[in-house]
């Protein structure tokens, strides 16, 4: 349409374009592609995905709350990326109460470094890979995510043909965070900008106190015991994990592996690693009556998402409890 009326144009010359379409995409900050042919559409194609490879800037993915009203002293958690290293990170900030002013500079990060360029949260220097809490599934129950809890056919799949044991399980420490095997410090695996991977169709999610309002008896129980625990977000990353991290500030408390991304981690370490989906699925949690002496317990379900066909059940009760081997066991509810 030009100036409301219908132009027909010449469809063999690439020098016309539709003026409309043109001039909102520039409008927009956006390009425009003519494609008339089989190879215009395939050229067009390639460069689209050239700029999405080449971008560098952070997409904001995802925005929560700490509270369902602006009105009262909360916060908000913001998940990002980086498309150009794949690095993900998640910031948190803090709403004035009133006016849902909320502030320009972040409470804590969970990871990346700061504006004075010092690591944070997954990236400290003061980082521990064998004290961070990583969970799995070994098809029968949960795990803690080290190599000697895994079935023969877990090992498998973190190893190539002609690896070791020592390979796998170097593979293993490397996922958990080891950098001391990647590239730029003289090992073979990638060298990564950031311990927590991108964060991309994963949305933050928010648990705060058991609210639900079910009449029974055993419930207002449950939610009496559970009033006063740690609020956490939880957020799946294409790291391979789903991430617990604290409400408060920032810290990770759980780390869980489904058993369905394990065939991944051999090209997710490997240098010319081009980008995969692994737990990109959305978390959601509920209270639910697992009946028997478990009784009232807080669930997350939680998917692949592109990662994959696959979900997982774990019980998030208490946070403060994850360190605990019944916790573990409880962390594979259905995997």
């Amino acid at each position: 349409l030009v100036n409301g009326t219908k132009s027909w144009q010449d469809p063999t010359s690439d020098s016309i374009r539709p003026s409309e379409l043109w001039h909102a995409a520039l409008n927009g900050r956006g390009k425009f592609y003519p494609a008339r042919s089989d190879s215009a559409l395939s050229a067009a194609f390639t460069s689209i995905l050239d700029n999405i490879i080449t971008d560098t800037s952070t997409p904001l993915v995802s925005i929560s709350a700490s509270s369902s009203s602006l009105r009262t002293n909360s916060n908000v958690y913001v998940a990002e990326y980086a498309g150009a290293t794949w690095a993900g990170n998640i910031k948190a900030y803090a709403v004035t109460a009133g006016t849902g002013e909320v502030s320009t500079t972040p409470l804590w990060l969970v990871a990346g470094k700061n504006t004075s360029g010092v690591g944070q949260g997954l990236d400290a220097s003061s980082f521990s890979v064998t004290s961070r809490l990583v969970f799995s599934h070994d098809g029968s129950t949960g795990i803690a995510w080290e190599w000697g809890n895994l079935s023969t056919s877990q090992k498998a799949l973190l190893k190539t043909g002609s690896e070791s044991d020592t390979d796998g399980t170097n593979r293993l420490e490397y996922v958990r965070g080891d950098r001391t095997k990647e590239v730029a410090a003289g090992g073979s695996f990638r060298t990564r900008d950031s311990r927590l991977g991108d964060i991309v169709s994963s949305n933050i999610w928010y648990v705060g106190k058991p609210s639900g309002g079910y009449s029974d008896a055993a419930y207002a129980t449950f939610r009496t015991a559970n009033a006063g625990r740690d609020p956490m977000i939880y957020v799946g990353a294409n790291d391979g994990m789903l991430h617990g991290f604290s409400a408060g500030d920032g810290a990770e408390k759980l780390a869980y592996v489904p058993k369905g991304v394990l065939g991944k981690f051999v090209s997710f370490s490997n240098p010319t690693y081009t980008h995969k989906y692994f737990v990109d699925g959305q978390p959601f949690t509920g209270d639910a009556d697992l009946g028997g002496a478990t009784g009232w317990r807080t669930v997350l379900v939680s998917g692949l998402g592109g990662g994959g066909k696959g979900y997982f059940i774990l019980d998030v009760t208490n946070p403060t409890n994850f360190t605990t081997a019944a916790a573990a066991a409880r962390l594979g509810l259905r995997c």
